[in-house]
Protein backbone atom coordinates (compact mmCIF):
# COMPACT_ATOMS: atom_id res chain seq x y z
CA UNK A 1 0.00 0.00 0.00
CA UNK A 2 1.64 3.32 -0.61
CA UNK A 3 1.33 6.64 1.01
CA UNK A 4 -1.38 8.04 -0.42
CA UNK A 5 -3.71 5.09 0.01
CA UNK A 6 -2.84 5.05 2.99
CA UNK A 7 -4.19 9.05 3.41
CA UNK A 8 -6.97 8.23 1.73
CA UNK A 9 -7.77 4.80 4.24
CA UNK A 10 -7.38 7.11 6.94
CA UNK A 11 -9.75 9.84 5.74
CA UNK A 12 -11.90 7.42 4.64
CA UNK A 13 -11.97 5.60 8.22
CA UNK A 14 -12.79 9.09 9.56
CA UNK A 15 -15.73 9.64 7.67
CA UNK A 16 -17.31 6.01 7.91
CA UNK A 17 -16.79 5.98 11.73
CA UNK A 18 -18.51 9.37 12.46
CA UNK A 19 -21.59 10.94 11.65
CA UNK A 20 -22.24 14.52 10.00
CA UNK A 21 -22.92 16.32 12.32
CA UNK A 22 -19.86 15.46 14.57
CA UNK A 23 -17.23 15.80 11.11
CA UNK A 24 -19.16 19.02 10.83
CA UNK A 25 -18.15 19.65 14.74
CA UNK A 26 -14.79 18.63 14.45
CA UNK A 27 -13.91 20.95 11.05
CA UNK A 28 -15.28 23.92 12.75
CA UNK A 29 -14.48 23.48 16.21
CA UNK A 30 -11.67 21.01 16.02
CA UNK A 31 -9.42 21.95 13.02
CA UNK A 32 -6.52 20.23 14.24
CA UNK A 33 -7.51 16.86 15.71
CA UNK A 34 -9.94 16.88 11.89
CA UNK A 35 -6.70 17.71 9.80
CA UNK A 36 -4.82 15.07 11.27
CA UNK A 37 -7.47 12.62 9.84
CA UNK A 38 -8.56 14.28 6.95
CA UNK A 39 -6.49 17.02 4.95
CA UNK A 40 -7.62 19.35 2.48
CA UNK A 41 -6.04 17.42 -0.46
CA UNK A 42 -7.69 14.01 0.51
CA UNK A 43 -11.19 15.72 1.21
CA UNK A 44 -11.12 17.49 -2.17
CA UNK A 45 -9.91 14.25 -4.18
CA UNK A 46 -13.00 11.93 -2.04
CA UNK A 47 -15.30 14.44 -2.96
CA UNK A 48 -14.06 14.55 -6.82
CA UNK A 49 -14.29 11.12 -6.74
CA UNK A 50 -17.81 10.50 -5.55
CA UNK A 51 -16.36 8.94 -2.16
CA UNK A 52 -18.31 11.24 -0.01
CA UNK A 53 -21.09 13.88 -0.07
CA UNK A 54 -20.25 17.20 2.79
CA UNK A 55 -23.89 18.68 1.49
CA UNK A 56 -26.31 16.05 1.94
CA UNK A 57 -29.17 14.61 4.23
CA UNK A 58 -27.71 11.32 5.06
CA UNK A 59 -26.30 10.59 8.50
CA UNK A 60 -23.14 9.86 7.37
CA UNK A 61 -21.12 12.05 4.77
CA UNK A 62 -19.51 8.53 2.89
CA UNK A 63 -21.27 7.44 0.37
CA UNK A 64 -21.98 3.90 -0.51
CA UNK A 65 -19.20 4.41 -3.40
CA UNK A 66 -17.06 5.61 -0.23
CA UNK A 67 -17.61 2.28 2.11
CA UNK A 68 -16.88 0.26 -1.37
CA UNK A 69 -13.58 1.54 -1.68
CA UNK A 70 -12.79 1.73 1.77
CA UNK A 71 -13.30 -2.13 2.14
CA UNK A 72 -11.12 -2.36 -1.23
CA UNK A 73 -8.35 -0.05 0.72
CA UNK A 74 -8.62 -2.05 4.25
CA UNK A 75 -8.33 -5.20 2.08
CA UNK A 76 -4.85 -3.80 0.83
CA UNK A 77 -3.78 -2.77 3.84
CA UNK A 78 -4.74 -6.81 5.65
CA UNK A 79 -3.26 -8.45 2.74
CA UNK A 80 0.03 -6.68 3.16
CA UNK A 81 0.05 -7.07 7.09
CA UNK A 82 -0.20 -10.87 6.24
CA UNK A 83 2.59 -10.72 4.01
CA UNK A 84 5.10 -8.61 6.45
CA UNK A 85 3.64 -11.64 9.62
CA UNK A 86 4.60 -14.20 6.88
CA UNK A 87 8.29 -13.09 5.94
CA UNK A 88 8.56 -12.80 10.07
CA UNK A 89 7.43 -16.55 10.55
CA UNK A 90 9.88 -17.09 7.79
CA UNK A 91 12.83 -15.98 9.28
CA UNK A 92 11.90 -16.98 12.76
CA UNK A 93 11.52 -20.68 10.95
CA UNK A 94 15.30 -20.55 9.39
CA UNK A 95 16.82 -18.83 12.33
CA UNK A 96 15.28 -21.84 14.90
CA UNK A 97 16.14 -24.94 12.08
CA UNK A 98 19.64 -23.00 11.65
CA UNK A 99 19.76 -23.28 15.42
CA UNK A 100 18.60 -26.41 16.43
CA UNK A 101 21.12 -28.50 13.75
CA UNK A 102 23.75 -26.17 15.48
CA UNK A 103 24.72 -25.04 11.81
CA UNK A 104 25.30 -21.36 13.55
CA UNK A 105 28.42 -23.34 14.85
CA UNK A 106 29.23 -24.24 11.56
CA UNK A 107 28.51 -20.48 9.96
CA UNK A 108 31.68 -19.10 12.78
CA UNK A 109 33.59 -22.47 11.52
CA UNK A 110 33.28 -21.64 8.04
CA UNK A 111 34.09 -17.77 8.73
CA UNK A 112 37.30 -18.50 10.61
CA UNK A 113 38.49 -20.36 7.85
CA UNK A 114 38.09 -17.39 5.32
CA UNK A 115 38.85 -15.02 8.20
CA UNK A 116 42.02 -16.12 9.18
CA UNK A 117 42.94 -18.50 6.32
Amino acid sequence: MNKSDKILLKALKFFADNTRTKVNLAKEEDKINYNSYVSDDSERTLQKQGYIQPNGKTRYIITDKGREELRKLEQIFLKDKTFYIAIAGLIISIVSFLKVYDYFDLINFIKNIFIKG
